[in-house]
Formats: structure tokens, C-alpha cells, sequence
């Protein structure tokens, strides 16, 4: 094998973010899970709702998404004016037979972030 068969690493998941951890990774990729608050039919911008606050949402394309779904979106972190916003180029909605519960989401987020952060992060 040469070096040129050598693929570059690439993240197989980016950092799990909410509204408030989001102000960490302005300028880099990550995945956040809420709840879709505000869409207008066929449009690209929409709010999601994490445990910690809203967070604007720009996508590259209009979506449609059931109302109040919850959704993951992959996308590079931004703060407009101070307020946390995600440019996403991934968005989908997660079907669930039960509510997820976003305080125990939370709380993964917060140790990810901290105590674990060596094992979830380079």
C-alpha cells in the first residue's frame, strides 16, 4: 500500500451540541438533536429547541418536517448577533415511538463535554 491509498481521517460523528454548547464550535462542524418550534412550510430556515435554549437553523434547502418532530442536524456553528445559529447541510427527522427526553440528552451533552471529554473527542 502506498501513501497515496491512505485515506485522510474524517470524524465519523461531529461534537453533540445544544443551544448552549453551541457558542464552543462557532466555525466547526456538529450535530444537534431538538425539537423542530417554529417552520414555515417548504422554507430552509426553522428554530429547534434543545434543553438549553433555541437555535436558528439555516439549511441548504427547504425541508418539511412534522410538527413539533424531533430532528437531528449536522452543520457548521454560528452566532448571529449573538444569538446561537447552525448553517446545516444535514437535516432529518427522527422517528420515535416515545418522547426523547432532552434533560437526560442534556446531561449526555454536559459529560461528553467535561468529566468524558477524552473519550469522545480527539
Amino acid at each position: 500500500m502506498s501513501n497515496n491509498d491512505i485515506q485522510p481521517y474524517q470524524p465519523v460523528s461531529y461534537p453533540y451540541v445544544n443551544a448552549q454548547t453551541l457558542r464552543n464550535y462557532i466555525g466547526k462542524e456538529v450535530t444537534l438533536i431538538g425539537r423542530v418550534v417554529s417552520l414555515v412550510s417548504d422554507s430552509d430556515v426553522f428554530d429547534v429547541l434543545t434543553h438549553e435554549g433555541t437555535v436558528t437553523i439555516y439549511h441548504n434547502s427547504p425541508v418539511s418536517f412534522d410538527e413539533n418532530a424531533f430532528v437531528m442536524i449536522r452543520g457548521q456553528g454560528e452566532d448571529l448577533n449573538g444569538s446561537p445559529s447552525l448553517r446545516s447541510t444535514f437535516a432529518q427527522q427522527l422517528h420515535t415511538t416515545t418522547d426523547l427526553d432532552m434533560e437526560v440528552f442534556n446531561n449526555f451533552i454536559l459529560l461528553a463535554e467535561g468529566k468524558f471529554r477524552d473519550l469522545f473527542y480527539d
